[in-house]
């Protein structure tokens, strides 16, 4: 048996810190490392294949992994989606085709004509060459001459207007208006006219009412009639009614029962 020697144990008093330099208390260290990068980043020289150092590119390094939270172990990178082939679209279907556009029109747009000028005569005197030394006529007055010497319209409140009955005149005519029949009546006593008498005349036919009228201040009458045959009558003082004539109108003709022309009918009573 080998008997161990007794170990020593040094007391450092507190408050005191370790000498470095007491062998038992010097630090270890580790053994110093060479560089990686200047061993793997350069590698020998090989005489074989003629290859230097410097010749030979360093190695891409790799990237770095992708470790999944949960599983811990690497992904790959994901590949970009395929793209997608544009779906065709049907071409519509062709719809009727447009009507033509018409032709511009080339006719002229219609216009209110103008009024046509009166045609004026040459005013021959105007024209008319004159002898040298000799004055020129006057020249005629023209129509906006005259038009200018005209006196002024006269005002309407000076016109003056007096409405007057229609008198026949008291000669004897020498013509009978178609359809009306005129004359007068007098007194057989003293041959003078009669105003106020009631002159009537019938158809003697019934086709037309009764024509009724009266003598003027003159004793004249007239009234108008359709063709056909007719009555003319009187009435008296006494008030009874006479027939004292029988004419016959046929377009412009008066005529009595005998044949004869009435250019005027003359009543005695």
């Amino acid at each position: 048996t080998v008997a161990s020697a007794p170990a020593t144990i040094q007391t450092v008093p507190s408050g005191s810190a370790p000498s470095p330099s007491a062998p038992g208390n010097r630090p270890r260290t580790a053994p110093a490392e060479r560089p990686a990068s200047s061993v793997e980043s350069e590698p020998a020289y090989n005489p074989q294949s003629n290859v230097r150092p410097s010749d030979v590119k360093p190695a891409p390094e790799p990237g770095p992994v992708q470790v999944p939270a949960e599983t811990g172990a690497a992904t790959p990178p994901a590949a970009p989606p395929a793209e997608r082939e544009p779906t065709p679209v049907p071409a519509p279907a062709p719809g009727p085709a447009p009507a033509p556009a018409p032709p511009p029109s080339t006719a002229a747009p219609a216009t209110n004509p103008a009024p046509p000028q009166p045609f004026r005569l040459p005013n021959k005197q105007a024209n008319a060459p004159t002898a040298p030394g000799e004055p020129n006529p006057p020249l005629a007055p023209t129509a906006e001459d005259e038009s200018l010497t005209l006196p002024p319209p006269v005002s309407p409140e000076t016109i003056q207007r007096e409405a007057r009955k229609p008198v026949l005149s008291s000669r004897p005519s020498t013509g009978v208006t178609p359809h009306i029949l005129s004359g007068k009546v007098v007194s057989s006593n003293t041959g003078e006219s009669e105003e106020g008498v009631q002159v009537t005349i019938s158809n003697r036919l019934q086709a037309f009412a009764d024509r009724v009228v009266y003598t003027d201040a003159f004793g004249r009458y007239a009234v108008r009639l359709a063709d056909g045959d007719w009555i003319v009558k009187v009435t008296m003082p006494s008030g009874r009614t006479y027939a004292v004539s029988e004419i016959t109108i046929s377009g412009q003709q008066i005529v009595d029962s005998l044949g004869r022309n009435v250019p005027s009918l003359t009543i005695t009573r």
